[in-house]
């Protein structure tokens, strides 16, 4: 079902050497001449056309001995204007796969090709302007790499089962066959399913090419039906490259993927290749309402034309902690996005094909929600956006929170304890405290100084220090999932 009218040079390759055989074309499907496509030779076909009456069509068996491209040629038809000679491979229950009506005598391009799975299928000639006596010449190949789309697959109780991590090659097909297309929305065009399975949860990530200044459309579902994200446009790469369109985080199970053109008045072929890999993760988006200290969260926010895609983690907090967080973003292209931390924006944040990094600290009661919200601006194809999220909890040693930096506190053992800093490479006065209960945080130990967080020094003769207590130290490591 898929008219040859243009072709990306990136997309196919022949092989294979020719073998000619003659065959003579049957009157009735079930009589067909066998014709065995194996990909390692091409077929020629040589046969001609008896009477008017007799003759209305010639059938020939196509056995695909693989899943691949089958490609018919016409070498010679004797026609001097635009003919209505029919060619299609159809299969059993005359299923049109690909179909052209009209030649071109002095075009070189008078061939259709169809995306077959491995089975039997048929060619099949009906005759208008071709007199009887005349004869024609077709040449049939296959291109049996094995990862093509098998039509026809336009439903997804149709959906072909792919493999994760191989490249597959397809194309959605002119509008001038949409009677055999599945209706929706009360249009008839082309649209490609896929079926594959994940058996852990994982990053999904799909890579795809096609015709420069084509935007296709890519929608996925759960085998339950839901709907995970519909209408992702993406732009065909000019160089011809793959690349990445999106990322999704799913859990385990079977998926369905549906590519379909933007343009549903489609007058031209659109050759397309694909890649689906998975990865597994332990924490992703597809778990953030189980969001905890200490990992990193992948993401992506989606492009959307009517909706935000807002991402959002929740966490309640059992106790009073200081909390820090990160948040990295990427996009494809420069965009804008809206960081919300714990109540608090950062405002729209211009993301670029570069790591933007926003860090914030907060204090969190005892019980309260602590939430990270990142959205995307409504907007017309904006670029796909990746994200790392991870937070980090500090508990409290009584009035000082611990961070891994923090050997401990001290406090001064006399009023006029002096406190010093260096300056120029000299150790330099610099206050004394108001009294001897006040507690410092002491962050680093040496010979004779103590350094303060607030980078001051005292001498350690002049305090009473007290190391950070073992509990404390691990709560740190309980909090965060560390080992």
């Amino acid at each position: 079902m898929k008219k040859l009218i243009l072709l990306c040079s990136f997309i196919f390759v022949w092989y294979g050497s020719l073998n000619v055989s003659a065959n003579s074309g049957q009157e009735e499907l079930e009589e067909a001449e066998v014709i065995t496509l194996n990909g390692s030779k091409s077929v020629k076909v040589e046969s001609e056309r008896i009477d008017y009456e007799d003759d209305a069509a010639d059938f020939y068996q196509l056995d695909v001995t693989n899943a691949g491209k089958v490609t018919i040629k016409l070498d010679e038809m004797p026609v001097d204007d635009f003919s209505d000679v029919d060619i299609s491979i159809i299969d059993k229950n005359e299923t049109v796969h690909a179909d052209f009506v009209s030649l071109d005598p002095e075009s070189n391009t008078n061939s259709i090709h169809a995306y077959l799975k491995k089975g039997t299928y048929f060619m099949r000639l009906n005759f208008g302007d071709i007199y009887p006596g005349d004869k024609y010449e077709l040449t049939l190949s296959l291109d049996n790499d094995g990862l093509y789309e098998g039509e026809v697959n336009n439903s997804k109780s149709t959906a072909n089962l792919i493999e994760l991590n191989n490249i597959y090659q397809a194309s959605l097909m002119a509008d001038d066959l949409a009677s055999e297309f599945v209706e929706y929305d009360d249009e008839s065009f082309d649209r490609d399913f896929y079926r594959f399975e994940i058996t852990k949860d994982g990053r999904v990530q799909l890579d795809s090419a096609t015709m420069p200044d084509n935007q296709l459309e890519f929608s996925l579902w759960n085998t339950s039906g839901k709907n995970i994200w519909s209408g992702i446009r993406t732009k065909g790469a000019n160089d011809g490259k793959m690349s990445a369109q999106f990322v999704e985080y799913l859990k385990k199970g079977t998926y369905i993927l549906c590519i379909q053109h933007e343009n549903v008045e489609l007058d031209y072929e659109v050759p397309y290749r694909f890649k689906i890999t998975h990865s597994p993760v332990a924490y992703s988006e597809i778990n953030g309402a189980n969001y905890s200290f200490g990992k990193g969260y992948e993401g992506t926010l989606l492009e959307e034309n009517t909706n935000t895609d807002q991402d959002t983690y929740t966490l309640t907090t059992k106790e009073k902690l200081y909390i820090t967080t990160k948040v990295k973003l990427k996009s494809t292209d420069s965009t804008k996005v809206s960081v919300k931390i714990n109540g608090s924006s950062s405002g729209k944040v211009t993301v670029s094909n570069k790591w933007t990094e926003i860090s914030k600290a907060y204090v969190v009661a005892a019980k309260d929600a602590y939430k990270i919200q990142l959205s995307k601006e409504i907007g017309y194809l904006n670029p796909v956006i990746s994200y790392n999220v991870s937070s980090i909890a500090h508990p409290y040693w009584g009035k000082f929170y611990y961070a891994p930096t923090m050997l401990g506190k001290m406090k001064t053992k006399l009023t006029k304890t002096q406190f010093y800093c260096e300056k120029g490479g000299k150790i330099i006065k610099s206050g004394t405290p108001v009294n001897k209960n006040k507690e410092y945080k002491v962050i680093k130990k040496g010979k004779t100084f103590f350094t303060l967080s607030d980078n001051r020094l005292v001498k350690v003769k002049d305090v009473t220090f007290t190391a950070v207590p073992n509990e404390v130290k691990k709560k740190y490591q309980l909090l965060n999932q560390m080992k």
